[in-house]
């Protein structure tokens, strides 16, 4: 997910079948306030379009929160930036090639 952490873009990785705790999400960013970023500016900020956006290679870094959870599981699955494209990892590449930080984001 693409939020805007005090207006500044970040990423928020959480498994598929939770909801994103924005207050926690906030808090593991170090600001005051996150919210899910407007779809309009999703294609604008990442270059990707609705459905396919990963910070796998996005235009600009954009800092990255894991759910902790992902540890859990020896594979994860994220966007590989088109529709229908999935890219497996171990989450700890996940965490290593993305400098994610790890927190309890999602409810």
């Amino acid at each position: 997910l693409l939020v805007l952490a005090d207006d500044a873009p970040a990423f928020a990785l959480i498994p598929a079948p939770t909801v994103l705790d924005l207050r926690q999400c906030a808090a593991a960013l170090h600001v005051r306030r996150a919210e899910l970023a407007p779809l309009r500016r999703v294609h604008e900020l990442t270059g990707y379009e609705r459905g396919s956006v990963t910070p796998l290679a996005v235009r600009k870094p954009y800092p990255v929160v894991i759910d902790e959870t992902a540890a859990l599981w020896p594979v994860i699955g994220i966007s590989g930036g088109a529709p229908g494209c999935e890219v497996l990892l171990a989450p700890d590449d996940l965490i290593r090639l993305l400098a994610a930080r790890p927190a309890d984001i999602a409810r």
